[in-house]
This record gives C-alpha cells, structure tokens and sequence, in this order.
C-alpha cells in the first residue's frame, strides 16, 4: 500500500528514523571543533566529559578524512591546541546552557504534576490550552537555538510567539466551542497576560522590537571594518539577554500551566491554589534563574572601575 507523503506529521514515531531527538539533544549544549578537512563539527557539549574532547575529536576528524593512521601524530602537527582550548573555555557559554537546562528542567517538573481528574473540569478549552502549552517546549527550544547562534532578531521574533501562545492558552482555558477557540485574536490575548504578570507586558514590548525591526534595530548589527568598507553582523555575541528571555518564558509558561489546568496539577510550585492559583510573589525558580542571569552578565559586561 503506498503512504501518504502527508502522514509523515501524523505519525509522532517519524522523529526516530529521522533522528531528531538525538539531533535537538546536540543542539542544547552545541559546540564546535573546525577543520580545513572536514569543516564544522557539532557536538554535544555536555557529554564532553574531560578537557582534551575537542582536541582529540578534531584530531580524529582530520585523521580519518586524510586516511592516516596516527591520530597522535596528527594531533601534534596539525591540531592548534590552544586556540581550541579557549573557544572551548566559554564560561558565558556554559552560564547560558545551564539557563536554559533550569528552564526546561522546571517545564518538566510542572509538566509532570499534571494528572488529569475526573472531577475536574475538563472542557474543551481547557484541554485546547493544555495542547498548545505541551508543545511550548519546542517553540522555547527555537528560540534557545537562535539566542545560541546570536541571532538575536530572530531569537526574539520567536520567544514573542511563545508569549502569544500563552496568552492565547489564557484565553482558551474559559472557552467551551470550537467557534470560540477560532474567534480568538491571539494578538490581543497578550493583555490578559500581562495583567497576571505584569512584567511580561514589557517584555512583550522589547521583543516587538525585533520583530518588528527598524532603522535603530538594524544600526546596531551594522559597523565597519578596518578596510572602511561597511560590514553588517549577523546577530550579536552577548548571552545574558537570551538566558533573562529564556527564564521569563519558562517561568510564564509554568503561571499559566498551573492556572489553566488548575484541578489538574498534584502540586503548585508557581501559583497559590488560596488567592486563585494568582502568581506566587515569590517563585523560587525565578530567583534562582536570575542569579545565573546576574552571573552572566557580570562576565559579559563587567562593571568599570573607579
């Protein structure tokens, strides 16, 4: 019988062929050995269990791709030890992948004090945000990625749909009818989130930015080399600002699991189930997320002295 090119996105078993799962597990921590021989080398970068991986990993690509025997040989001669030692230092580098492993890491704890109850309620809307909030992960995963490579126009225009998703999940959570879910303007959904946390209104706005880039936006990735010819950058270098959005995200999108399926979750971690599942005052990942934000930014932007 012969498939149906369009079932490969019914059929969630697809990913394994495909290798997708090791593939997103790679690109969390992605790092980089490079070689005239084989180009770039991707690797995990949270497997690299002792300090020479990245030498012996280029040494070994080199090798290979040469037909040589002496990968030792190899390493001695044409490997640049020390320039592969800094690039793979990065201690900006590693902040911002342990950001980005508490977010998911608290998406996952949330995610999994979810049990559904038959008294509960368990409407159409409620199951419609349920949806949209699990596959969140992913949209959070984008913009991971994107903020890793520094393109942060695209990284924002990203975690600014997140943050409508979320507002849309609201919003969802209070309908009972197909036509109602379909009438909702995701758009203006962003008010209701802002007024359960107010700060994400801001948020929204600064995101905007790059979505929505102007001549300010575009002046800031535009400089000129040292030959007087213009040059425009792909993106910038600083991690602290995608490690705040990440946390924001994360911490946002636990509220608003917590709220929508409220009845549902065998613990509150970020809401109070006594004042109307309202946001905690004190949300101890959101602590814990800055501190490793406030670390970040004192390596990438160091205060001056005197």
């Amino acid at each position: 019988m012969e498939r149906d090119p369009g079932d490969i996105f019914e059929d969630p078993l697809e990913e394994l062929s495909l290798g997708l799962a090791d593939i997103f597990a790679t690109l969390e921590d992605v790092r980089v050995v490079y070689t005239p021989a084989t180009g770039a080398v991707l690797y995990n970068g949270s497997l690299a269990s002792f300090s020479d991986f990245a030498t012996n990993l280029s040494a070994a690509a080199i090798a290979t791709n040469a037909r040589l025997k002496s990968v030792d040989r190899v390493r001695r001669l044409y490997v640049d030890e020390e320039r592969i030692s800094a690039a793979t230092a990065a201690p900006a580098h590693a902040l911002y992948t342990a950001s980005y492993r508490l977010a998911t890491n608290h998406m996952t704890r949330v995610w999994e004090s979810l049990k559904p109850e038959p008294e509960a309620d368990a409407s159409l809307g409620v199951f419609a945000a349920s949806i949209a909030l699990q596959r969140l992960k992913y949209t959070l995963f984008a913009a991971h990625l994107l903020y890793q490579f520094g393109l942060v126009f695209e990284a924002d225009t990203v975690a600014r749909q997140m943050l409508e998703q979320l507002g849309w999940a609201l919003t969802a959570e209070t309908m009972d009818s197909h036509e109602q879910l379909d009438a909702i303007n995701t758009t203006k959904t962003i008010g209701r989130l802002a007024r359960t946390l107010p700060h994400l209104g801001r948020l929204y706005g600064q995101l905007s930015k790059s979505a929505h880039a102007g001549i300010d936006e575009h002046r800031a990735v535009f400089s000129v080399h040292k030959s007087g010819r213009g040059q425009v950058g792909h993106g910038f270098t600083t991690r602290t600002r995608g490690a705040a959005v990440l946390i924001y995200l994360a911490d946002a999108w636990a509220v608003v699991t917590e709220t929508t399926q409220r009845g549902h979750m065998q613990e509150y971690i970020a809401t109070d189930p006594r004042e109307d599942f309202a946001p905690l005052p004190e949300r101890a990942f959101l602590s814990e997320g800055m501190k490793l934000v406030h670390q970040l930014a004192d390596i990438e932007e160091p205060e001056e002295e005197g």
